[in-house]
């Protein structure tokens, strides 16, 4: 959880993490010999209540985690829209 993070602060908070995980160039043991730690991020936005209760957002953060896997390593993706790294490795 990020906390008092909203549009491209948000944005830039969640991918300089991606960023600082990729610098560390740590192997995935067990995966490819060459592969490399990386790190899939689904983000979704609280609505202020009434709009929006605990569990609803965390099913829209829980669905855009999915979204990530699915479009492949080392993905980030956001309400509605995803940022991919360079080459994502499939």
């Amino acid at each position: 959880m990020l906390l008092r993070r909203e549009g491209e602060a948000l944005r830039d908070a969640v991918l300089q993490m991606r960023a600082a995980l990729a610098r560390l160039d740590l192997p995935h043991h067990g995966v490819a010999e060459d592969a490399r730690v990386t790190l899939s991020v689904g983000v979704s936005q609280m609505h202020s209540p009434p709009d929006e209760d605990a569990v609803g957002w965390l099913e829209r953060a829980d669905q855009q985690l999915y979204r990530a896997k699915q479009a492949g390593r080392d993905c980030a993706c956001f309400d509605g829209r995803c940022a991919l790294g360079d080459a994502p490795q499939r």
